[in-house]
């Protein structure tokens, strides 16, 4: 009787000390997917240029990327002010390009 009001009290104690540890911790989103962070992570650089249009509130983005000595430019596009800032990389180059650019960086 005498162990078992003692593992009683023990798995009261860790259980209180792990939801005050686990209160403690702070959930991170990330909206970088594959190839975004593969990219930024493997480039040189990678600079994301953009105009804002606050009458009908669109973002006007390109990418620019560095590998090595080359440097890559996607094309200019248009997205939603709110898509900009959900996923800023994402919404201005395209997957497909991404992931020849993350390609190229393993060449």
């Amino acid at each position: 009787m005498k162990y078992f009001t003692l593992l009683i009290l023990l798995s009261i104690a860790t259980s209180l000390l792990a939801a005050s540890h686990n209160s403690k911790l702070e959930k991170v989103y990330s909206h970088q997917g594959y190839p975004y962070k593969q990219l930024i992570n493997r480039a040189n650089k990678v600079k994301l240029s953009f105009t804002e249009a606050k009458l009908n509130s669109t973002v006007t983005c390109r990418v620019l990327v560095q590998l090595n000595n080359q440097l890559f430019e996607s094309a200019q596009v248009s997205v939603t002010q709110q898509a900009f800032t959900e996923k800023p990389l994402a919404s201005c180059l395209d997957r497909q390009q991404a992931k020849k650019l993350l390609a190229a960086s393993f060449e």
